[in-house]
């Protein structure tokens, strides 16, 4: 009965829950939201770009990430933060210049300015979300930690609803 109790009244146990539930929610809504706004025939070039920018990302940008994460301890208190930044600025830029290029070779009829505008917003917001949510796992924060990746999956909402209901229905209609 008394391990009941604890696992019961452990609050942060409690919040992580919470917060995970709470992102699976809204990652419902954003799927509801994409389905939605998405025309059928587009919905391969979503994919593809989708997936392109998680490739990209994780072989250009994610490893500095890590690098950034296993040596705050040791590196960063050394030789600075402004370093890695400028790597990861470095990596971010290549980053974007990968994606254009892929897609202008691939589909050169694509409106290459939505996918500036997008790529230009969705880079640094996910360099900084990353950075962040590290920093809050490296210094075992987690209720912070949680509450940023609900704050990422409601800016993901946010951002889907502008490109697609701003962007994408003028374009269309």
């Amino acid at each position: 009965m008394q391990r009941l109790k604890t696992l019961i009244l452990n609050k942060r146990r409690n919040f992580l829950v919470i917060t995970q539930v709470a992102n699976a929610l809204l990652g419902m809504l954003a799927g509801k939201l994409i389905a939605m706004f998405v025309l059928p025939e587009d919905f391969g070039l979503y994919n593809l770009q989708f997936a392109a920018f998680t490739f990209f990302f994780s072989l250009l940008v994610e490893p500095s990430l890590r690098f950034v994460k296993a040596s705050y301890d040791t590196l960063i208190p050394k030789i600075g933060f402004n370093y890695f930044g400028f790597s990861l600025l470095g990596f971010s830029v290549i980053l974007f210049l990968s994606l254009l290029l892929f897609f202008s070779l691939y589909k050169p009829d694509a409106n290459t300015h939505q996918l500036f505008l997008i790529f230009v917003l969705l880079i640094p917001l996910n360099v900084c979300f990353r950075l962040i949510s590290d920093q809050f796992t490296v210094l075992n924060k987690i209720k912070e930690f949680s509450l940023a990746s609900v704050l990422k999956s409601i800016a993901g909402i946010v951002f889907i609803f502008i490109i697609f209901y701003f962007f994408i229905s003028v374009y269309y209609f």
